[in-house]
C-alpha cells in the first residue's frame, strides 16, 4: 500500500502490521496500482500535488499522486494557474472577472487572474495571510488557515509535532510543547499518575504510569497477592487476593488450600497443628502460610496436619519430610494413625497405632512406623486401586476405583458399614453395604459416624446417631445389622442433589447443587448455623433427631448472594468455601474462645469472612 499520496515508500502487511517494503527512486512515487513505483508525469516533476499551472491557454492541475494531470482549456487566457478573460489587467471590471486592479501583483486583494484573493489560492496576501501554499492540508507548514503553523494551533505538523490539541495544558494527552507524554522517562507528564522511569510493574508506579490499583492486571507487591485484571474474580478474587479452593477441619483447627497452592491454617495450635511455632492461636487478623506454594493435597486431623508438598509429605508443628522419595497423591489423618495413597500405583499404606486394626495390615507391634522405615510398612490389600482414603477414630475407609468402599478397624456403632456386630475388623473384607447401583464419589469420616456422597448427588450416613447426625429423624445407630444397611439405608432427605459433604464429631454438613449449605446433628455450639432453630430459650435443640427436621431444614444464611462450593466440619464448628473464594466459619471459635451461630443475628451478612490474606 501507499502510506500517502505521492509518497515514495511502499508498505506491505506482515503478521498483521504494515511495514516498509521498498523506497522508490528519485522521480518515482508509490502507485496504489500494485502497489508499485511509477514515474511522476513529466509536467508535474518538481511540482506539488494539486498545484495548478498554465501552458499557454491550457490550465493544468497536478493530481494528488503526481502521476497525472487534469487539463482544462481556458476560453481566452491562462494566468498564474487560473483561467482569465482577455480583458483581465486593463483596470476595468468586465464580464467574467471578479476583480481587476490593473496590475500583476498577486499579493493584494485581486490576483493577476482577476480573481479575488482567497486562502488556498497559492498566493500570500500581504497583511492578511502569513502563508498560502495552495494545499488543502493542515499537516504542513501552512495549514488551511493560511497562518504559519505553530504549536498550539490545533493542527499537527507532520514530522515536526507529535500532537497539537490547541490547548495550553501539560495535564492532558498532548503537552503544551506539542509532544506526547512519554511513560517511562522519569518525568510525570500529561495524564500520567506517576512516572518512576522504570518498567517494573510490581512497584508503586506501573509501566503504564498509573498508580497500582486492584484490577489493573499488575501485581503490586505491597498490597496485592494477585491481579489478573478480571473484575469477576476466579482464582484471583475481586479484591486481588488468592481464592480458597479446598478446606478441611480438624478437632479445633482449619486449613485451606489457596488457588496459588499455598496452605493456610488457623485455630487451635496447642500441638503445633498449624505448622507455626510459639503461638497457641495466631492473631485473628492474619493467617500465615504453612507453605507458600506447591501443596497438592492436605488433611487436617484431630491434633495434627499433613500436606503433600511437591514430592514430600509433611507433618507436625514444624513441617518436615516423612518419607523422602515417596510421592503420595492423598493423605488422611485419623486420631492415632495416618494413611497415604501412592501417587503412581494408587496403592494405600497406613502407619501409627495398630490397635483395632485401623492400619488394615497384620502387624506384631503396637505401632507401625515408629522404629521402622515407612517403606517397610506393607500396603493395604484392597484388590483394586484406591481412589481416596478417609481416616477416622481408630478406623479407616477407602474409596475404590470401582466406586465402592471398604472400611476396617474399630466397628463401634457399626461405623464400618458392614452390617456386622463385630467389635472390629483388622483387615479390609467386604464392601460397605450401601445398596444397589450406588457409586460413591466421596466418603467422609470422623470419630463415630460416616457419610458417603454418590455420583448422582445422594447422601447416605451410618454409625453413631445419638444427636441425629445421620439425618434420618431418629437417634438409632445404623451399620451393625444387615437390615440397617444396603437398600434399607435411606438417603438423607436434603431436597436437592449434593456436591460436597463433611462430618464432625456429632454433626454433618452438605453443600447442595445450588450452593446452599445444610447441617444437621448436634448444635450446642452453633455449628449447625441455625440459631433460631437450635437455641430456643435456655434449651438446645439438635436437628435431625426428630421426624421431618431435615426435610424442613432451611439453608444456612451465609450472607447476601453467598454460594458455597466446599464445606468442612470440625469437632463443634463448620466452615464453607464460598463461590467467590472467601471462607466463613461458624460454631465454636477456638481463637476467640466463643461460639458464633448460637444467637440470632450472628449469621448472614453479620458472619465475617476468615481473614486469609
Amino acid at each position: 500500500m501507499c502510506p500517502a499520496p505521492a509518497a515514495r515508500e511502499l508498505w506491505v502487511c506482515l503478521n498483521g502490521k504494515f511495514r516498509l517494503y521498498a523506497e522508490c527512486v528519485e522521480g518515482d512515487v508509490c502507485s496504489d496500482d500494485g502497489p508499485r513505483c511509477k514515474p511522476i508525469t513529466p509536467l508535474c516533476v518538481g511540482r506539488d500535488p494539486g498545484e495548478r499551472f498554465c501552458d499557454g491557454t491550457t490550465l493544468h492541475t497536478c493530481a494528488n499522486d503526481l502521476l497525472s494531470t487534469m487539463v482544462k482549456e481556458c476560453d481566452e487566457r491562462c494566468i498564474d494557474g487560473a483561467c482569465a478573460p482577455e480583458t483581465c489587467g486593463n483596470g476595468k471590471l468586465e464580464e467574467g472577472e471578479e476583480c481587476d486592479d490593473g496590475n500583476a501583483d498577486n499579493g493584494d486583494d485581486c490576483l493577476s487572474s482577476c480573481r479575488e484573493a482567497t486562502c488556498g489560492d497559492g498566493f500570500v496576501r500581504e497583511g492578511v495571510e502569513e502563508c498560502d501554499d495552495g494545499k488543502d492540508s493542515d499537516e504542513d507548514d501552512c495549514p488551511t488557515t493560511c497562518m504559519n503553523a505553530v504549536c498550539g494551533d490545533g493542527f499537527v505538523r507532520e514530522g515536526v509535532e507529535e500532537c497539537d490539541d490547541g490547548k495550553d495544558s501539560d495535564e492532558d494527552e498532548c503537552l503544551s510543547s506539542c509532544k506526547a507524554p512519554v511513560c517511562g522517562n522519569g518525568v510525570k507528564e500529561g495524564t500520567e499518575e506517576c512516572d518512576d522511569g522504570n518498567s517494573i510493574t510490581t512497584d508503586d508506579c506501573t509501566n503504564e504510569c498509573k498508580r497500582p490499583a486492584c484490577g489493573d492486571g499488575f501485581v503490586h507487591g505491597k498490597t496485592e497477592q494477585c491481579d489478573d485484571g478480571d473484575p469477576d474474580g476466579g482464582p484471583c478474587r475481586a479484591d486481588c487476593t488468592w481464592a480458597a479452593v479446598a478446606i478441611d477441619a480438624g478437632g479445633g483447627h482449619v486449613c485451606a488450600l489457596m488457588a496459588n497452592d499455598a496452605l493456610k491454617c488457623w485455630g487451635n495450635n496447642f500441638f503445633g497443628q498449624l505448622g507455626t511455632y510459639g503461638e497457641l492461636s495466631p492473631d485473628r487478623e492474619q493467617t500465615p502460610d504453612v507453605f507458600s506454594d506447591s501443596v497438592s493435597a492436605f488433611d487436617a486431623g484431630e491434633l495434627a496436619t499433613c500436606a503433600v508438598h511437591i514430592e514430600r509429605s509433611s507433618i507436625k508443628s514444624k513441617p518436615y519430610q516423612v518419607f523422602p522419595g515417596f510421592t503420595p497423591r492423598q493423605v488422611a489423618l485419623g486420631a492415632y494413625h495416618i494413611c497415604a495413597i501412592d501417587g503412581q500405583s494408587s496403592a494405600l499404606k497406613c502407619w501409627g497405632f495398630v490397635g483395632d486394626g485401623a492400619l488394615g495390615v497384620n502387624h506384631d507391634d503396637e505401632f507401625a512406623g515408629d522404629d521402622e522405615s515407612i517403606y517397610e510398612v506393607p500396603y493395604v490389600e484392597l484388590g483394586v486401586a484406591a481412589r481416596a482414603v478417609a481416616a477416622g477414630d481408630s478406623f479407616t475407609c477407602a474409596l475404590l476405583e470401582t466406586g465402592s468402599a471398604k472400611c476396617w478397624g474399630n466397628n463401634e456403632y457399626g461405623r464400618l458399614g458392614l452390617g456386622s456386630s463385630d467389635v472390629s475388623r483388622a483387615l479390609p473384607s467386604g464392601d460397605v453395604l450401601l445398596g444397589d447401583k450406588l457409586e460413591i464419589a466421596k466418603i467422609a469420616t470422623c470419630s463415630r459416624h460416616v457419610c458417603a456422597l454418590s455420583t448422582t448427588g445422594y447422601v447416605k450416613c451410618w454409625g453413631a446417631n445419638e444427636s441425629g447426625q445421620l439425618g434420618y429423624g431418629d437417634t438409632a445407630d445404623r451399620g451393625r445389622t444387615q437390615a440397617s444397611m444396603g437398600n434399607n439405608l435411606p438417603v438423607v432427605p436434603l431436597g436437592s442433589p449434593v456436591v460436597d459433604i463433611a462430618i464432625g464429631s456429632a454433626s454433618s454438613c452438605a453443600v447442595l447443587v445450588d450452593g446452599a449449605v445444610k447441617c444437621w446433628g448436634a448444635g450446642a455450639s452453633g455449628q449447625l448455623g441455625q440459631p433460631a432453630l437450635t437455641h430456643v430459650g435456655d434449651t438446645v435443640n439438635n436437628l435431625g433427631d426428630e421426624p421431618g427436621e431435615v426435610q424442613a431444614l432451611p439453608p444456612i444464611d451465609l450472607g447476601t448472594g453467598a454460594h458455597a462450593i466446599r464445606v468442612a466440619v470440625g469437632l463443634d464448628f463448620a466452615c464453607a468455601v464460598l463461590e467467590d473464594g472467601g471462607v466463613k466459619c461458624w460454631g465454636n471459635d477456638y481463637v476467640l474462645n466463643k461460639s458464633i451461630g448460637d444467637e440470632v443475628g450472628e449469621m448472614g451478612d453479620a458472619l465475617p469472612e476468615v481473614p486469609l490474606n
